[in-house]
């Protein structure tokens, strides 16, 4: 396994989610961790016996995004983590993009990378997300966050 874990925090259920959260392990290749965060009480074997990569951790506190990331990254064993909605997805080239950021620039400890937006019903580019760090007069160093 590789030294990435993808939390995905899972704070609704049904069968709509259920199919975009199989996309979303889809898009992550086997190699990494995957992680589903929750506090649903809900049946998540039908992924860990098709995904060999997935781990479900239940957190019977709270339901809402960030505690559900905050507790999956309190238990993982992996230097990095990305989060990766349930509704989303990575593109082919994001891991090994991700990976050779990581070695050239060992002095970095939190990569953003730049989000293209899908208008979900008619499959349209609409915009890009993280986008900040790349506009000059958000930070002394392009594509750096101070």
């Amino acid at each position: 396994m590789k030294d990435i874990t993808v939390i995905i925090p899972v704070h609704e259920h049904n069968d709509f989610v259920k199919s975009l959260l199989k996309r979303a392990i889809v898009s992550v290749p086997s190699e990494y961790k995957i992680v589903v965060s929750t506090s649903l009480e809900v049946d998540f074997s039908y992924l860990t016996e098709e995904y060999s990569n997935v781990n479900i951790l239940t957190n019977s506190a709270k339901n809402d995004f960030c505690s559900l990331v905050n507790y999956a990254v309190n238990e993982i064993d992996t230097k990095w983590f990305s989060i990766l909605e349930f509704d989303d997805e990575y593109t082919n080239i994001w891991f090994n993009n991700v990976e050779k950021y990581i070695e050239y620039n060992p002095e970095v400890s939190v990569f953003l990378p730049l989000e293209e937006l899908i208008d979900f019903n008619q499959n349209k580019f609409i915009g890009y997300g993280n986008e900040a760090p790349w506009a000059s007069s958000f930070s002394n160093e392009i594509g750096y966050i101070d």
